[in-house]
C-alpha cells in the first residue's frame, strides 16, 4: 500500500480522528443495540449448541427419570391415570430405596374422591420426601394464576415450581433457581433435585453439555409391577414424568430433537450439582472486543487485519474455556462490532488499493496518465508529452523485470536536473510533466538538452539500447488536462514524422480542427454537388518550347474556403 497508508488504514490527516471515531462509535452503536434486544441471542445459542456437542459429558447418574412412556401408557390403557395408581408407584419406589420421589405431575384439579383419597394415603406412609409441582399458568386474560396440590396432598409433602420460559422455538436455555407462586417463594425442581439453596438468585443456563442419554431411566410400568432392581434405584431422587409424545409434555433439546418435559428439570439439576453456573452475558466479550477495534483503527492494515481476527478467534474460542468454569458469555455483539469494523477497514483498504490501481501504472509505479488527468495545477504550466517512439519495438523482446529497468533509467533521464519532478507514465513509450513556471522561458534549451542525453544508449542486461524520442508542449489553456495532454501528444508524434527534437502545439489549429476533421465527408458531398473540376497543366519541352501534353488536375472551389 502506499505512504499514506503506513500510519493505518485511515492514513494520516485531519479528519482521520473523526472517521475513526465514527466508525467505533457506529460499530458500537450496533452491537450494544443487538445485545440489549437479544436480536444476535439465537446466533450465540447456535454457538452454544455446537459447544456442547464437541464438550458432552455424561450425567451423574444420581437422578432416575421414571418415564410415563408408550409402554405404561398402553398397559394401563388410560390417561389421566387413577390416582391410587400413582400412590403405588410411590409407593413401590419408596420400598426400592428412593431417596426423594418428584412427580413431575400436576395433581392441582381433583379427581374421583375415592382415587384422590388412596394417593394421599400412600403420600402420608411414606418417609421418604415426596415433592410435588406448583406453577403459574397464564390465564386468558394475560394474568398469571397459581396452581397448587389439591389440599388433601399439601401436608403430606414438599413443594418446588415447574415453570420454564422458552424462545420462540420452543427450547429453554435457562431456569430460575426459584419462582414466587401465589404469596410464596418455591425453588425450582431443579434447585431442588440439586438441593441447592435458591435463595433469589434468578436464572442459569442448562449445561446442554451434559448427555441426555447416560441420564438412567426406566418404566413406569416395570416399577408398578415389580420388575425393577432396587439396585437401580435405592439412594437415588426420582422423578416421575411423561415422556411419551402423545401426552404433549415435550420440548426441543439443542441436538437431541424433542424430549419430555421432566429431562429439563434433570439436565438443569445436573448442571447446578456440576458447581452454580454464571450468566456472564454480552458486555464483557464487546469491552473486550473494543478494545480491539480500537487498537486495529491505528495499525497498518496488515497488522489490524490480524489483529482483528485474533481478537474474532478468541470470541469463538473463549467460551469453550469458560464453559468449563461454568461461566457462559454472548459473544456475537461483540462478534458484530469486529465484523463491522473489519469490513469497514477492509473496504476502505480495498477502495484505496484499487484507486491507487488506476492512477499507477503497473510495472513502474509511477503515476499514470488517469492521475495526470486528475491533476488541478492551473492553466498556466506548459504540459510536455516524450514518445519514445521505438518504445514497443524493444519492450517486445524484454522481460518485464528488465522492462522496468529500462523505464527506470527513461525516467532517471528526464528528471535529470528537476529534483522533485512528479514524471508520469503511459502505454507504448509515453511519458508527461508539468514543466515549472520559471522553466517556461527556457523550455526549448530545456527540450534539447533532454533530447541530447537520449543520444547516449541505455544499458539493459548488458545491452546497449538506442532510444528514439520526441517531445511535445502544450504551453498552457483553459482547456481540460485530458484535451491538453492529447495535443501535446498530437505535436510529439508530428515531430517524429518531420525529424523534428520538438514541436510546440498551436492553439490556432483548434479552429481548423472542424474542418480538418470533417474533410472527407465535405469531399463526398462536394462530388456529389459538382463543386470539383479538372484543371490541366500543360508539360512544356524546353528545347522545342513546344507544349507536349498536360498533367490533370483536381480543383475544388469550397463554398467558405474558397479555391
Amino acid at each position: 500500500m502506499g505512504k499514506e497508508m503506513q500510519a493505518g488504514v485511515f492514513g494520516r490527516g485531519m479528519g482521520t480522528g473523526f472517521l475513526r471515531s465514527r466508525l467505533l462509535a457506529w460499530s458500537l452503536a450496533v452491537a450494544v443495540l443487538f445485545g440489549a434486544t437479544g436480536l444476535m441471542t439465537p446466533l450465540d445459542d447456535q454457538l452454544r449448541t455446537g459447544r456442547n456437542l464437541v464438550q458432552k459429558q455424561p450425567a451423574s447418574g444420581e437422578i432416575v427419570v421414571i418415564a410415563i412412556d408408550d409402554r405404561s401408557l398402553d398397559k394401563l390403557k388410560r390417561w389421566p391415570w387413577p390416582r391410587g395408581q400413582h400412590g403405588v408407584l410411590a409407593s413401590e419406589l419408596a420400598r426400592l430405596g428412593a431417596r426423594r420421589i418428584f412427580f413431575d405431575i400436576e395433581f392441582s384439579s381433583p379427581s374421583d374422591p375415592a382415587e384422590d383419597r388412596l394417593l394421599a394415603d400412600a403420600l402420608a406412609r411414606q418417609s421418604v420426601e415426596i415433592v410435588l409441582p406448583v406453577q403459574n399458568i397464564v390465564s386468558s386474560g394475560g394474568g398469571q394464576r397459581p396452581f397448587f396440590p389439591l389440599g388433601i396432598f399439601r401436608p403430606h409433602v414438599s413443594e418446588a415450581t415447574v415453570n420454564v420460559d422458552y424462545d420462540f422455538r420452543g427450547i429453554v436455555w435457562n431456569l430460575e433457581y426459584e419462582r414466587k407462586t401465589g404469596t410464596k417463594v418455591y425453588p425450582s425442581f431443579a434447585a431442588k433435585l440439586a438441593q441447592i439453596d435458591h435463595g433469589s438468585r434468578g436464572q442459569f443456563p442448562i449445561d446442554y453439555a451434559i448427555d441426555h442419554r447416560t441420564v438412567p431411566m426406566v418404566s413406569a410400568v416395570d416399577v408398578i409391577e415389580g420388575k425393577i432392581a432396587p439396585a437401580a434405584i435405592v439412594g437415588k431422587d426420582v422423578i416421575i414424568g411423561a415422556t411419551a409424545d402423545q401426552l404433549g409434555d415435550s420440548y426441543f433439546i439443542p441436538a437431541a430433537g424433542k424430549l419430555g418435559g421432566v429431562f429439563l428439570h434433570v439436565l438443569g439439576a445436573e448442571t447446578l450439582k456440576a458447581g452454580a453456573p454464571v450468566l456472564i452475558g454480552w458486555v464483557p466479550p464487546l469491552l473486550f472486543s473494543l478494545v480491539v477495534a480500537l487498537c486495529a483503527l491505528f495499525l497498518r492494515p496488515r497488522t489490524a487485519f490480524a489483529l482483528l481476527a485474533t481478537g474474532i478467534a478468541i470470541n469463538f474460542g473463549a467460551p469453550f474455556g469458560l464453559e468449563r468454569l461454568k461461566l457462559y458469555v454472548e459473544i456475537m455483539p461483540a462478534q458484530t462490532l469486529l465484523f463491522i469494523v473489519a469490513a469497514r477497514m477492509g473496504w476502505l483498504s480495498f477502495r484505496h488499493t484499487y484507486s491507487s490501481r488506476a492512477v499507477t501504472h503497473p510495472l513502474s509505479g509511477l503515476p499514470n496518465l488517469n492521475a495526470l488527468r486528475t491533476e488541478d495545477v492551473g492553466s498556466i504550466r506548459p504540459l510536455i508529452a516524450a514518445r519514445i517512439t521505438n518504445f514497443a519495438e524493444i519492450t517486445s523482446s524484454l522481460a518485464p523485470e528488465k522492462e522496468k529497468n529500462l523505464v527506470e533509467q527513461i525516467a532517471a533521464r528526464l528528471t535529470l536536473g528537476s529534483a522533485g519532478k512528479k514524471l508520469y507514465q503511459g502505454d507504448e513509450g509515453v511519458f508527461a510533466w508539468f514543466a515549472d513556471d520559471e522553466m517556461a522561458v527556457t523550455l526549448s534549451d530545456h527540450l534539447n538538452a533532454l533530447h541530447t542525453l537520449f543520444r547516449s544508449p541505455v544499458v539493459v542486461d548488458g545491452a546497449q539500447l538506442d532510444l528514439v524520442v520526441t517531445f511535445g508542449v502544450e504551453l498552457g489553456s483553459t482547456r481540460s488536462i485530458a484535451n491538453r495532454l492529447s495535443s501535446a501528444l498530437v505535436v510529439a508524434d508530428e515531430a517524429a514524422f518531420e525529424g523534428l527534437r520538438w514541436k510546440e502545439y498551436d492553439a490556432a489549429r483548434l479552429k481548423e480542427a472542424p474542418w480538418r476533421l470533417s474533410l472527407l465527408s465535405q469531399l463526398d458531398a462536394a462530388i456529389d454537388a459538382g463543386d470539383l473540376w479538372i484543371a490541366y497543366q500543360p508539360k512544356l519541352d524546353l528545347k522545342t518550347r513546344r507544349t507536349i501534353g498536360a498533367e490533370a488536375l483536381v480543383r475544388w472551389t469550397h463554398p467558405e474556403k474558397g479555391p
